[in-house]
């Protein structure tokens, strides 16, 4: 019980050396006094009698009086160095214990996007998140201690764990600036629970303060619908909850997407200009939409700006404009679409008013189709067919798709490999031929970022070509191995669903399909068709005779019909041409799109960018690349990497260049919704790890003010200082007979008889 009564009332210290200073410096004045009392040798002179007989009436006075000055300056140093060492005295515990560890606060200051958005103050949101971090700053004490994290995308924690240096947090916090990324709250509250579990002495006063203005771009509504993990449901058990009054609703106008009309634009001859139509997509975050006029200027390498006018009516909070640009370039052409704003006030973010898009402008496309020629073919050949199709002229010199065709053996001699990585798609027409080599060649091919499109041989027998197809493809699809002869025609279904690939077809779509009709067609299982699988043609009763699947990072094709008049006449219908050019340039587009990311990704690029080393921003700074490998990798001590990624996330939005590529960071538009989120959905988000408590706008520091069982002992002590200095001057003073009167009734006594 001792033990623990001496240890409940011991004060603790920040700076435990400075207390010991202090206590060794009691020895000073000790050491003064005792060599102050050395013996000396009397010298006797003619009054000495007088001075001893009044040594000897007061001496127990004076010794009384030496020893209190010498206890005062004893207390006066000992006290002054444990004022200076930061005393802290502590209560009881709930257990008999001694608390003295201070308060644990774990600030979370929201950097995102929509932290910028500007007032009518003028000031930006960021700048009230500041303030209010500052106010709980001031509010600590030495004993407290101070964590820091950001919750931007992808949060990070600055300073972990908590230390006890205020001003460190705050030199970092005035380093903050709002970055171009999305908020990242959840990220952010996993990153301070594991902050307080590593924690072994976090104590009763724990505190995690979220610092944010809330809006709905920070906290989307899908998000906050679904709440925070169950393992996060735990927190408010160890922290008392903090959280900013969310900012008022403010209108933004925003560039939501640009996107053109070909990833990738073939330009035919050289030097001849390439139209490319462009979409750019406005929305406008508002509580009450009124009727307004913005702008959209649109520039192109090369180019003159082009500038287009956007009208909003009431209400509307959506708009489109296509701008329509030549691009005279190959290789990669960036473009920027830029947004004037219909009025001041009307736009409270300019970040988001900017928005890029790269396109491929290319020459020509390689086509291989593998065809074989018998003396049994009568009529044009399937080959023909679609030679024609896509390259209708005889001098393809200057026309932008380019055809070979070769007999499927091809692939199987040593030279097939080289010859398909000099092409961009291939049309398989007598799949039946090929052996297991050619598949396998084939296969790799086409998951390397391939386009394999097969048709039905032409010949109608039982084959083993599908099932090849689907073992060396990794599908799921069960084809049957001879077609089926239909008594009546089979139609194209016209129901109204257009698959992405035939979306540009959209408005003549229904009339290019009606007089379309199949003889035979090869069956397929629609119930083997997975997720990945697209049906791009179906029959009138359901039977699906066009699909697509990727593979790898290449994809399928499948007609189920050979393009031959006895199976159908597709060939001779206005559908045949359209489609092939439509289904082939939109695969394309897919297979060979520049990478587009978000400030704060960190991808794992692709194998184009495998001897990459650096990227240059767009400011100019030069972005790292490191190699990716697999945990699994990692331990079994692989050489080879997964891939290349930056070293950091991307910090900036705009364009990413390397020697030979590029890529295109764009903000999520999403993101940048400057309304104020719904406060049920807020709680349902946040409440899931604990009820928190508002921070008054007034006064935040009020949010920190509780009864603590610690008390900060360095002023009282100070006083105490200064109180005993003063006290043993006049002691002092007192003690050094420097006062007339009493030297004068010191020598009238010692002249007095005895009695």
């Amino acid at each position: 019980m001792t033990a623990l009564f001496a240890q409940a009332w011991m004060p603790g210290f920040l700076v435990p050396g400075l207390a010991i200073a202090g206590a060794a410096a009691v020895l000073v004045p000790i050491a003064i006094h005792i060599l102050s009392r050395r013996p000396r040798k009397p010298e006797p002179w003619a009054a000495m009698r007088f001075v001893l007989a009044a040594y000897k009436r007061h001496r127990t006075r004076t010794r009384l009086e030496q020893l209190l000055l010498l206890a005062m300056r004893c207390l006066v140093l000992l006290l002054l160095g444990l004022a200076l060492a930061g005393p802290i005295w502590s209560a009881l515990g709930a257990m008999g214990s001694l608390s003295r560890s201070g308060r644990i606060v774990v600030m979370i200051v929201d950097n995102s996007i929509t932290s910028g958005a500007t007032g009518a103050d003028g000031k930006r949101r960021f700048d009230r998140i500041k303030a209010e971090a500052g106010e709980l700053l001031d509010a600590l004490t030495p004993a407290d201690r101070v964590a820091l994290i950001t919750a931007s995308r992808p949060a990070a924690a600055l300073i972990a764990p908590p230390t006890s240096d205020p001003m460190a947090v705050r030199r970092q916090i005035d380093l903050l600036e709002p970055t171009a990324t999305a908020a990242d709250l959840r990220g952010a509250l996993e990153l301070a629970q594991h902050t307080l579990g590593e924690l072994e002495d976090a104590g009763r006063n724990v505190y995690v303060a979220m610092l944010s203005d809330f809006s709905a771009g920070a906290v989307p509504a899908d998000v906050a619908a679904a709440g925070l993990p169950q393992a996060m449901s735990k927190l408010g058990d160890v922290a008392k909850l903090l959280m900013s009054q969310p900012a008022e609703a403010a209108s933004n106008v925003q560039i939501e997407s640009l996107t053109p009309d070909r990833r990738v634009v073939l330009s035919g001859n050289a030097g001849s200009p390439t139209p490319v139509t462009w979409t750019v997509k406005l929305r406008r975050y508002t509580g009450a939409p009124q009727a307004e006029v913005a702008a959209v200027r649109l520039a192109a390498p090369d180019l003159a700006p082009v500038r287009r006018e956007v009208r909003f009516a009431e209400g509307q909070t959506e708009a489109e404009v296509r701008i329509d640009t030549p691009l005279a370039t190959t290789g990669l052409a960036a473009v920027e679409a830029t947004l004037e704003p219909a009025a001041e006030g009307a736009d409270v973010l300019e970040v988001d008013n900017t928005r890029r898009a790269i396109v491929r402008v290319r020459q020509k496309l390689a086509v291989t189709v593998l065809d074989r020629i018998d003396g049994s073919t009568v009529g044009l050949s399937p080959g023909r067919w679609v030679t024609t199709a896509l390259a209708p002229v005889s001098d393809q010199l200057g026309w932008p798709i380019q055809v070979k065709t070769f007999d499927p053996i091809i692939v199987t001699e040593d030279g097939g490999a080289p010859a398909l990585q000099r092409t961009d798609a291939v049309f398989v027409l007598r799949p039946d031929v090929l052996d297991e080599t050619s598949w396998q060649r084939l296969a790799t091919w086409t998951k390397a970022g391939g386009l394999t499109w097969l048709t039905a041989p032409r010949e109608s027998r039982p084959a083993l070509w599908p099932q090849q197809l689907a073992q060396a493809m990794g599908l799921t699809w069960s084809v049957a191995s001879e077609p089926v002869k239909l008594d009546e025609p089979l139609r194209l279904s016209t129901d109204g669903r257009i698959a992405e690939e035939l979306t540009r077809l959209r408005a003549d779509l229904e009339g290019l399909l009606r007089p379309v009709e199949f003889d035979q067609h090869l069956p397929v299982a629609a119930d083997s068709l997975g997720a990945n699988t697209q049906v791009l043609l179906s029959g009138s009763r359901g039977e699906p005779l066009m699909i697509a699947s990727d593979a790898g990072r290449g994809r399928v094709l499948l007609l189920g019909s050979a393009i031959d008049l006895s199976w159908t006449n597709l060939p001779i219908k206005p559908l045949f041409v359209p489609l092939l050019h439509e289904v082939l340039r939109s695969a394309i587009d897919r297979l060979q799109p520049v990478p587009e990311y978000e400030p704060g990704d960190r991808p794992v690029l692709g194998p184009q960018w495998a001897k990459t080393t650096r990227l240059v921003g767009p400011s100019g700074t030069p972005l790292m690349l490191v190699d990716e490998r697999t945990v699994e990798d990692a331990e079994a001590g692989a050489e080879s990497a997964v891939g290349k990624r930056p070293i950091r996330p991307f910090a900036e939005a705009g364009i990413y260049r390397s020697e030979s590529d590029a890529m295109v960071v764009n903000i999520r538009a999403a993101a940048a919704n400057t309304q104020t989120i719904d406060p049920g959905l807020l709680n349902n988000y946040l409440g899931s790890a604990g009820t928190w408590q508002p921070i008054a706008a007034t006064d935040p520091a009020a949010a920190l003010r509780v009864e603590s069982d610690e008390s900060d002992l360095t002023w009282p002590l100070l006083w105490l200082v200064a109180a005993l200095a003063i006290g043993e001057m006049l002691l002092a003073r007192y003690a050094s007979h420097a006062s007339t009167k009493r030297r004068t009734t010191n020598v009238t006594d010692a002249l007095k008889p005895a009695a």
